[in-house]
């Protein structure tokens, strides 16, 4: 689902135009983007929480392709998120249904996912 399909589907379910969606969506967006930027985490009680990471980088020299001259980044990012249990039991109720749920199985025997 992109922004477009995403600012269609919520105009449809709550009524309002598709501009009235589109510009809340975007304030959306660029709220959560300030507080992401500024190391601040984004949780969402009963669907996600996200946060960005800062991690070192390779130095210069242990990768192959690298030379002493070749520039690099001092930092990178990675975003983490987490999914909340009251999503993760929304999606193993319609694995359920669906018939595509599988247990793990250990040395032990069966165990139902967590």
């Amino acid at each position: 689902m992109n922004k477009q399909t995403t600012v269609r589907a919520v105009a449809r379910k709550t009524g309002h135009t598709y501009f009235q969606v589109q510009t809340t969506l975007e304030a959306l967006l660029e709220v959560w983007t300030d507080a992401l930027t500024n190391g601040e985490q984004i949780s969402i009680q009963g669907f996600l929480s996200i946060k960005v990471t800062q991690m070192k980088t390779h130095r210069r020299g242990k990768l192959l392709h690298h030379r002493e001259d070749t520039p690099m980044q001092k930092v990178a990012y990675r975003v983490d998120a987490r999914m909340s249990n009251v999503l993760k039991q929304r999606l193993r109720k319609e694995n359920l249904r669906s018939g595509s749920y599988r247990p793990h199985i250990q040395k032990s025997g069966i165990k139902k996912n967590d």
